[in-house]
């Protein structure tokens, strides 16, 4: 059998980059609609002398084809321009490294919202959006920030003073003693941990200092110093992170508090498409329906009267109604109270069903058996249950939703709320 040659094979003429990729590749997409835009802006920013940038169109499209990819760091996004064939066409063969990636995704964050705007817009104009019910919800991400990088205002002060004029170049980390704070307003009041606690940050940026060539290190410390300074007078909060000062601290799934990002987005029921998003420091999504609703209209134009707005009930508030109200939309968010009814309250219509123990099977006034949908075994009460695993519940052949309560303690969620465990003994008839 013969095998299709492929080594030592050379090209007559180089190939066009376009045929090695496939003809319904979404980069083209991403070239088109990057195209379209307007970088006018730049182009005067750019005017002069100087050494020439990478012109922002290849780097739009660079960052837009890496989102879809889902590859946010810029090191690999430049490895992907000096390897990846479809990278290679969208940055038409430039290959800015990962510093020139990361410089213009911080310097420029007003272009990405735009570009995510253009994005909307698009989609809005080929028909994919319809407007007619949208759904808004936070999730909190985790900061890259650890818990024990986080200072009090009192103690961050008396750092910011030693930093701006004791910190200089050949101290030895060693020896930091408390007689290097003298001149330190406050250093006096704090108490033995807070003193450690500035000790043990000072000692990290001394080091930074001494192992810095340039002298710029120390300027940098002192920016990091006030940033964090301007977050307790933006916020009433009591401990701020050196890492990340705008991180804040909120209550996890987990029941523990870590410094994180409160992350909304609303998207469109039409399709699914994202048509708002927002990082805020908000512990609670109360204060971001309203922000929600006015970035779509920004993104989207004005909402039609009567589009149904749905999130649940950590959106609900006098002042969201009322606001939505207002601009006669149409809110589904449930109350807190209805949102955390228990099993037995959901229940529409009480019936009552008898169980037979010889055939172990429940029987409904009708005298139809009542199918069961799960069966497994718990370890920790051993006993046999049964229950619908998607809406814990039976269904009667009548279509009637019957529920069962078992009331005891569940010890991985903490609480008295579980409606899982079912056996002639524990069965409440309804």
């Amino acid at each position: 059998m013969a095998f299709i040659e492929s080594k030592n094979q050379f090209w007559t003429l180089p190939p066009d980059i376009r045929d090695l990729i496939p003809s319904d590749h979404i980069c083209y997409l991403v070239e088109s609609f990057v195209d379209e835009m307007d970088f006018s802006e730049f182009e005067i920013r750019y005017d002069g002398s100087g050494h020439p940038a990478y012109h922002p169109c290849i780097m739009c499209k660079i960052l837009l084809q890496s989102m879809l990819d889902r590859v946010r760091s810029s090191r690999a996004i430049a490895r992907s321009v000096r390897e990846n064939v479809v990278y290679i066409y969208l940055a038409e063969n430039p290959q800015p490294d990962f510093r020139t990636i990361s410089d213009f995704r911080k310097e420029n964050k007003k272009l990405i919202t735009e570009l995510f705007k253009n994005t909307v817009k698009a989609a809005k104009d080929l028909g994919v959006i319809g407007l007619e019910q949208l759904s808004t919800d936070g999730s909190m991400v985790k900061a890259s920030a650890s818990k024990n990088n986080v200072v009090l205002e009192e103690v961050l002060r008396v750092i910011g003073e030693y930093v701006k004029n004791e910190l200089k170049k050949s101290i030895e980390i060693d020896k930091v003693e408390d007689e290097h704070f003298g001149n330190c307003r406050g250093y006096d009041q704090l108490n033995e941990s807070e003193k450690h606690k500035v000790k043990a940050v000072v000692a990290k940026y001394i080091k930074q200092v001494n192992k810095d060539k340039s002298d710029t290190r120390k300027k940098e410390i002192e920016d990091i110093i006030k940033e964090a300074v301007d977050e307790f007078e933006k916020d009433s909060i009591e401990k701020v992170s050196l890492t990340d000062h705008e991180s804040r601290f909120m209550k996890n799934k987990k029941g523990t508090f870590d410094l994180t990002y409160n992350t909304q987005i609303t998207v469109d029921h039409k399709l699914g498409i994202i048509v708002a998003n927002e990082i805020c420091q908000d512990r609670t999504d109360t204060y971001q329906l309203k922000s929600q609703i006015e970035l779509v209209e920004g993104n989207c134009g004005l909402l039609k009267e009567g589009t149904k707005i749905c999130a649940d009930n950590g959106c609900y508030s006098g002042n969201n109604i009322h606001f939505l109200n207002q601009k006669k939309l149409d809110p589904y968010i449930p109350e807190h109270e209805e949102a955390t009814k228990t099993s037995t309250e959901s229940v529409d219509d009480i019936r009552f069903v008898q169980y037979n123990e010889e055939n172990d099977e429940f029987i409904c006034p009708e005298n139809q058996k009542l199918k069961f949908v799960y069966e497994g075994y718990d370890k920790e009460r051993k006993s046999n249950f049964k229950y619908n695993e998607e809406n814990d519940e039976f269904i009667c052949p009548e279509n009637q939703k019957l529920r069962f309560v078992y009331e005891g303690y569940d010890k991985e969620r903490k609480n008295t709320d579980f409606t899982k465990v079912l056996n002639a003994e524990n069965v409440s008839l309804v």
